[in-house]
């Protein structure tokens, strides 16, 4: 049986959205096991949770007709002394990502003599995440088509911020707080992750603290933001340039945009993560020393899934697959440019779904 203790993985099989829970699915019969703060949404959930265009060995059918919901009140010790004979546990395959040791020794006390082995990556449910649904890909762009008229309102502040006015000497704390606020009108649930606003020399640091530093008329201005619209994410990253720019700012501009342009001309299903990455560090020329983080990363229920963009990555793209474009070059002391568009992997190439403009 598979033993799955993920939390994000319960709520995209099943939609199950509490603090507790773990499923054990098999090939004949599966169990839902929830406390009783969840255990009536639990029973709902078994008839009427979303259908999930993907299959897994051990998934009995899209709507889990053969779900068992089984309150976790009692000792489990106890439960699955009795529950022994029906559940027939010849083994356990577990998610080694999320079970700590301490619970793994607890669940060989359960079940002793039961032999427990980690799931095998390309049978995980991330590996399953990982390929989006056409209703998920819906979702991720009605998230971005938020973020983005958040992001289009926030532009205008930092114009603002740089003149005389009653927004004049902005703070990035301020513009972090008006993204959260908009994004609050805009009806999302969640930000995806704290914005990062980054004034001046800020910008060189990829993740970026927000603080009380004030905007000033020359600084570059690095913006990571992404919404969270009914459980799907969106991820995206600007950077904005002084009026009055240096010839170091616009190469470095320059270089960063080329190398964006060139991945995502160069992505399609089959295309290696590596060769992507390798291509983007040419692009950047001697400036590649200073691309100090992966080309990108999948989204979906979280900000970063499964496939990841990077050099050292195995990960081969498919169809379906919805992730992020996001060269960077980071100036120490300086000031930093990153670029980042999200959408999803085609046969032939790269549905984009980042329109904001460059």
């Amino acid at each position: 049986m598979l033993l799955i203790t993920n939390l994000k993985n319960i709520a995209y099989l099943t939609g199950f959205t509490g603090s507790r829970a773990f499923l054990l699915l098999g090939k004949k019969q599966s169990y839902f096991f929830t406390d009783s703060r969840y255990f009536e949404e639990a029973k709902k959930l078994v008839h009427a949770c979303p259908a999930k265009a993907v299959a897994h060995k051990f998934v009995p059918g899209n709507k889990f007709k053969k779900f068992t919901v089984i309150g976790t009140k009692e000792n489990l010790k106890e439960q699955f002394k009795r529950l022994k004979k029906s559940l027939k546990i010849t083994s356990i395959e577990f998610e080694e990502n999320n079970l700590t040791v301490k619970k793994l020794k607890e669940w060989k006390r359960l079940l002793p003599k039961t032999p427990f082995r980690p799931i095998k990556p390309a049978e995980s449910i991330e590996a399953m995440r990982a390929i989006k649904t056409k209703t998920e890909i819906e979702m991720i762009k009605k998230s971005q088509r938020i973020n983005e008229k958040v992001l289009a309102r926030i532009q205008k502040l930092l114009k603002a911020g740089t003149g005389k006015g009653a927004h004049a000497g902005v703070s990035e704390l301020e513009i972090a707080w008006q993204i959260k606020k908009m994004a609050h009108e805009f009806g999302v649930d969640e930000m995806a992750f704290e914005p990062i606003v980054a004034f001046g020399a800020g910008s060189a640091v990829p993740h970026h603290k927000n603080g009380s530093r004030k905007l000033k008329k020359d600084d570059v201005v690095l913006i990571d933001m992404g919404m969270n619209y009914h459980g799907y994410l969106s991820d995206m990253s600007r950077t904005f340039l002084p009026r009055v720019t240096t010839k170091e700012q616009k190469e470095v501009y320059a270089a960063v945009l080329r190398a964006q342009k060139a991945v995502i001309k160069a992505i399609k299903a089959g295309a290696r993560v590596k060769t992507l990455d390798r291509l983007a560090r040419k692009i950047m020329g001697k400036r590649q020393k200073f691309f100090t983080h992966g080309l990108g990363h999948g989204v979906g229920i979280e900000i970063h899934e499964s496939p990841s963009l990077s050099g050292k990555s195995p990960d081969t793209l498919q169809e379906g697959m919805v992730i992020t474009v996001e060269p960077g070059i980071y100036l120490n002391g300086k000031f930093g440019v990153r670029l980042e568009d999200m959408g999803v992997v085609t046969k032939e190439g790269f549905g984009n779904f980042t329109r904001f403009k460059k």
